[in-house]
């Protein structure tokens, strides 16, 4: 048997096993990964998760089996995991942890309950459109992120168009005319790729009852899209925002390897970056990020690194069977 705790952060839920734990898997970690999550045969969760102690190591496997090379909720269950675990002595309070897309800060704070601080770095502005070119031109402060546009069809995901409007170029597959759609979008690789979508630039996406962008079916349709979308080699998260005001945005987020998702942290980042970038929020102070089953707070600093605030916390424990 396999000891598990289970941790959450704003609903991203995660199952967390040790190295010791993770070598006495039999058979292929993924496929043991894909089990583990499923919500019905499984304990559940949007990814498995494995803490290595040399170096401080986070191993994410999403729940359809695939390599995560960075999860912001992830991380933030992970500094909870190795205080209350005693992976990090009592009185650590900041500490590295080594991912596959580098070395992150945490810092956590037990006053008034967990919180943890996470240093996420500084976006990269020349995430890749295969067939488009850079959706921030790299060497450059030129922004074409909102040039691009990509067609949504009544097809399977996959088919569509992806244009650099700029150039007057198209790379069309499969587009039902009869039935089209775009959807405007902006890239950028903050520890993975994100591809943000603004609802208020693509008005035809709409929430679910009463706009609650968690049940809305075009939210799901076009994120499925999107991900396996050709213009996006290896695949992308697809993050949708709603800007509230100056210092709040509702969004969500359609997963690369996990679908939809309550939160995303990488993803709330990536939103708040951008949306900086464009002169949608304040760049002073903390963006408040509002998702499904909480809130995470994010901020900018002069340097251009991203910094994510919020919650984790563990669910429950047991012992997993692979029989």
């Amino acid at each position: 048997m396999i000891r598990f705790i289970k941790y959450q952060g704003c609903g991203n839920d995660f199952v967390f096993i040790d190295e010791a734990s993770a070598a006495l898997v039999e058979g292929d970690i993924s496929d043991f990964a894909r089990r583990v999550c499923h919500r019905r045969l499984g304990v559940g969760a949007d990814g498995l998760i494995i803490c290595r102690t040399k170096p401080l190591t986070m191993d994410i496997i999403n729940s359809d089996g695939s390599i995560a090379p960075m999860c912001g909720n992830g991380v933030r269950c992970f500094a909870r995991y190795c205080v209350d675990e005693g992976v990090v002595s009592s009185d650590t309070r900041a500490f590295d942890v080594h991912t596959l897309s580098g070395v992150v800060r945490a810092r956590v704070s037990l006053e008034g309950g967990f919180t943890a601080e996470i240093a996420m770095g500084n976006p990269d502005w020349s995430a890749r459109v295969a067939g488009v070119g850079d959706v921030y031109r790299k060497g450059s402060d030129e922004f074409l992120g909102r040039e691009i546009s990509v067609d949504i069809s009544g097809g399977s995901c996959g088919e569509g168009a992806a244009r650099d409007e700029s150039a007057g170029e198209a790379n069309t597959v499969g587009v039902d005319e009869t039935a089209r759609r775009e959807v405007r979008v902006s890239s950028l690789f903050l520890g993975t790729y994100h591809t943000v979508v603004w609802l208020d630039e693509n008005e035809w996406i709409r929430g679910g009852n009463e706009g609650i962008l968690y049940e809305s079916k075009d939210i799901d349709r076009v994120g499925r899209f999107l991900e396996s979308h050709p213009a996006f080699t290896k695949r992308t998260n697809v993050d949708f925002a709603r800007v509230t005001n100056r210092r709040t945005v509702e969004m969500i987020t359609w997963e690369r390897g996990a679908g939809l998702t309550a939160a995303c942290g990488t993803g709330a980042c990536a939103v708040t970056a951008l949306g900086i970038r464009e002169g949608r929020f304040d760049g002073e102070g903390e963006v408040r990020v509002l998702l499904p089953y909480g809130e995470l707070f994010i901020r900018q600093d002069e340097s251009g690194e991203v910094f994510m605030r919020g919650p984790a916390e563990p669910v429950f424990r047991g012992e997993l069977y692979q029989g």
